[in-house]
């Protein structure tokens, strides 16, 4: 748990970044990521190049509350939480600004995948209000995983849960 009111990251996370061109700031009220433009930075099957900033965790049942200060507003720019047994079997939790049916200038998806084996699946995924949405609620209970999204951190909206057993050893934002 921290809500990274700090000038410098804690010992126990680790800023990892698979493409060297991230970095991790503290402003001592918010971890802000930021992430070079011009390569993809996904956390998905084979392309595991989004900058993570992670902390070990035991394997128990919790439940995690996001609050983001930025909005996801270009196209598959996003944002989220990952669990991690290692990097071919994770839980990912995001908020994706993305092109859809119906929606010309595109719009916010809260989405649930598991990648098991190294590979990937989309498990659940809501529309949101883009520009209001600014918190993720992750819970696991056994191999249950819900997710929740608010604009407020009160009231929240269920995008659904999925089945998926995982041996957690790292969780925290990307």
């Amino acid at each position: 748990s921290d809500d990274f009111n700090a000038r410098a990251l804690r010992p126990d996370w680790t800023l990892v970044d698979p493409l060297g061109d991230s970095e991790a700031l503290l402003t001592g009220n918010e971890l802000v990521l930021r992430v070079a433009s011009g390569a993809s930075h996904d956390l998905w099957t084979n392309a595991l190049k989004a900058p993570q900033v992670l902390q070990p965790v035991a394997d128990v049942d919790f439940q995690t509350v996001l609050k983001f200060e930025s909005a996801s507003s270009k196209v598959y720019q996003m944002q989220g939480f990952v669990a991690k047994q290692d990097d071919r079997n994770f839980a990912r939790f995001d908020m994706l600004f993305a092109p859809a049916s119906g929606y010309p200038n595109g719009v916010l998806k809260i989405a649930g995948s598991a990648i098991v084996d190294g590979v990937g699946e989309l498990q659940l995924e809501a529309l949101a209000p883009a520009g209001t949405t600014r918190y993720l609620r992750v819970t696991r209970s056994a191999a249950t995983w819900t997710l929740e999204y608010s604009s407020d951190g009160t009231a929240w909206n269920s995008a659904g849960h999925f089945e998926m057993p995982l041996h957690i050893k790292q969780v925290g934002p990307f």
